[in-house]
């Protein structure tokens, strides 16, 4: 999967995540919620793992996981040519 494609699903899920944590704070004993939120959650940390494995930390708290401070080897935020569609 390419790198692009791959910090698009990252974002998807995490904004799902997110929104369904909102949800639940005013629903906190909606069952379905609930599963989806872990489904989702545990979907997220995998897609969040391979793409840290493959593309290096997607935050400055992953940088030091690899044995070296790798975060400053990808471009900053402003330096980005991620396409949005």
């Amino acid at each position: 999967m390419k790198r692009n494609q791959l910090l698009r699903q990252i974002q998807e899920y995490d904004f799902a995540v997110n929104e369904l944590t909102l949800y639940l704070d005013s629903h906190p004993t909606d069952a379905k919620a609930i599963e989806k939120h872990a489904a989702w959650s545990k979907d997220l940390e995998i897609l969040k793992l391979a793409y840290t494995k493959e593309f290096g930390p997607l935050t400055s708290c992953d940088g030091s996981k690899h044995g070296c401070w790798r975060w400053v080897n990808d471009p900053w935020p402003w330096e980005n040519t991620c396409e949005v569609k």
